[in-house]
This record gives structure tokens, C-alpha cells and sequence, in this order.
């Protein structure tokens, strides 16, 4: 017989993991429960009073519904990661496939679900989780189906990717966070959510110190004025992109804290993605001239210059 490479990998594992494997008789009381679901377009989870949910890339929205169901697990599992090491998780979950296929750390039928399951365990073996999933009618699950379905693209967009990098090379600047992004539109490694998010460092920018920090801030145009006091209050060097919009409130003040020339980004359709629909267009293209700031208010402070002259 010719064995496949993955067949040598699980029997490699046996041989490395059976002298030391256990299982115990019982295992301790249920200490949380999660509801996770999926649909077409996202998938949500809540805990509590506590619920988070995103969007499908591209990619995602394209596997069947079990698949997504299982990576509504994992994700919820994630995203409340800091509430659930070391506890025994109760699993609630609408899809029956799901339920088996987690409890049966694994399944034989397909090998997108198994390879799922093989990550929602070794996430949960390596933060001492235990599982148990749990069958629950759709329409009972309230909470995580409506984060599934939620459809709030307002806080999605994202900047071209090329442009950013091309802009962040003109400016000489290496940005090592993404202080509003999600998982589907960050545009670096390290990132800040605004909800409980499978692979954010921290949640909420505006709860967390941003000194020490070079930040690349795209926020939703409602926190503008927000940010531009918090890069003063923290004095940190910021990559800041804003619309030209010169009549706002915050725009004085955004010109006082400018310390190199802004790049412009000419207005085009395609200036604003949205990765979970790459053919959507922001409703407000025609209106963005978008710059490009580099900010540093102890640099300002310390030279005593006004460099607003640069634009």
C-alpha cells in the first residue's frame, strides 16, 4: 500500500500522542454557553449579553452551510476567548450536522468540516476548553442569528490596499496596528475590532493607550473628531485617512496637529472597497477626496512650529 501524506501525518500523531492520552470518566459541570449560527452572508455567536457576528470573505461565502456553521463555532470560540480558558463550554447550535460533527471531534464525510473540527479542538485543547454541543431550534437562537444576518457594511469599508501601501511608502512610515478594522478589511497583521473579533489584539481603540504606537486609523467618519483628540491626548504618531472635508468641525483642528504634507487620493469608484462584496460601490464615492496624514503632537510641541503652511 501506498499510504497518502496525510495518512502518515495521522498515524505520526498516534505515535506521538497515544502513550500519554487520556480521557476522563466525567467531566465538570457546564460554566458557559454559547449560541453560534451562520447564513449565507455571516456568521454571529453570543454569550450572555454579549454577541458578535461579521462577514464572509469572498472566498467563505462560497463553502456549503455546514462548513460555515462550523466556522461560526470556532470564530465565537475566539472572539470570547478571554471569558472561557480553562471552562467547560455548552455549545448551542442549530445546524445537527454541526452539533456531531464538533462532538465527534471530527467527521469522515467531508474534509473542509473535519479540517474545521480539527481547529475548533486543538483551539480548545490548547486553552483548556472542554466542549459539549447542544442542538437548539433556529428560531430559538435569537441572538446569534441575528448577528449572522445583520448586515452593517457601514464600518466595513476599507482603503485600496495598493494605494495605502504605495501612500505609506511616499510618507516613509511603517504602521504596526489597525486601529479600526475586522477581520475581513484589516489592512495589518495586528488590529483593533470595535466587537468581540476572532483575531484582534484588543477591542475598542478608544479604550486602550495608542502611545508608543504607530497607528494607521481609518475610523467611521462619525468618530473623526474623536480620534484627532485622542492622537493629541496620547501623543502618537498616526496615519490618519479622512475625507477632504473642510467644512467639518474637526477640520481646524486636524490641520493644527499636520506635520507633512497630506497625500491626496483622487475620488474614484474603487478608492473604498468592501471585501465581503468587492463589487459594491460606496454610496458617497463621488463626495471622497480623501488625504492622507501623518501626525506626531510631541514633535509639534517640542519644535513649537505650525506646519498647517503645508498643505
Amino acid at each position: 500500500m501506498h499510504l497518502s501524506p496525510q495518512a502518515k501525518s495521522d498515524i505520526e500523531w498516534w505515535l506521538r500522542n497515544l502513550p500519554c492520552s487520556f480521557n476522563i470518566i466525567g467531566h465538570p459541570p457546564i460554566d458557559v454557553i454559547i449560541y453560534t449560527d451562520a447564513s449565507l452572508t455571516g456568521w454571529g455567536a453570543s454569550k450572555g449579553e454579549q454577541s458578535t457576528g461579521g462577514h464572509w470573505t469572498e472566498d467563505e461565502a462560497m463553502n456549503h452551510i455546514n462548513y460555515l456553521e462550523l466556522m461560526a463555532v470556532y470564530f465565537g470560540l475566539r472572539s470570547f476567548i478571554d471569558n472561557i480558558r480553562g471552562k467547560h463550554v455548552k455549545l448551542m447550535i442549530d445546524n445537527t450536522t454541526a452539533v456531531a460533527v464538533v462532538n465527534n471531534k471530527g467527521t469522515c464525510h467531508s474534509k473542509p468540516c473535519n479540517s474545521v473540527a480539527c481547529k475548533i479542538w486543538n483551539f480548545s485543547e490548547a486553552n483548556r476548553i472542554w466542549l459539549t454541543a447542544a442542538h437548539i431550534p433556529g428560531v430559538f437562537n435569537v441572538n446569534a442569528d441575528f448577528e449572522s444576518r445583520k448586515q452593517n457594511i457601514d464600518t466595513e469599508w476599507m482603503l485600496d490596499s495598493h494605494l495605502l501601501r504605495k501612500s505609506l511608502s511616499e510618507l516613509s512610515v511603517e504602521p504596526c496596528i489597525d486601529l479600526f478594522a475586522s477581520r475581513v478589511n484589516k489592512q495589518l497583521k495586528d488590529y483593533v475590532s470595535y466587537k468581540p473579533d476572532p483575531y484582534a489584539k484588543h477591542i475598542d481603540a478608544f479604550t486602550i493607550s495608542w502611545s508608543n504606537l504607530v497607528c494607521y486609523c481609518f475610523p467611521p467618519f462619525s468618530c473623526i473628531l474623536r480620534v484627532i483628540r485622542k492622537i493629541m491626548e496620547d501623543n502618537v504618531e498616526a496615519v490618519l485617512v479622512v475625507p477632504d472635508w473642510t467644512s467639518q468641525t474637526w477640520y481646524p483642528l486636524l490641520l493644527k496637529i499636520l506635520i507633512q504634507p497630506p497625500i491626496r487620493l483622487q475620488a474614484s469608484k474603487r478608492l473604498l472597497i468592501m471585501p465581503s462584496q468587492p463589487d459594491l460601490i460606496h454610496p458617497l464615492h463621488s463626495k471622497l477626496r480623501d488625504f492622507l496624514f501623518v501626525m506626531y503632537q510631541e514633535s509639534i510641541a517640542e519644535q513649537g512650529t505650525d506646519r498647517t503652511g503645508a498643505l
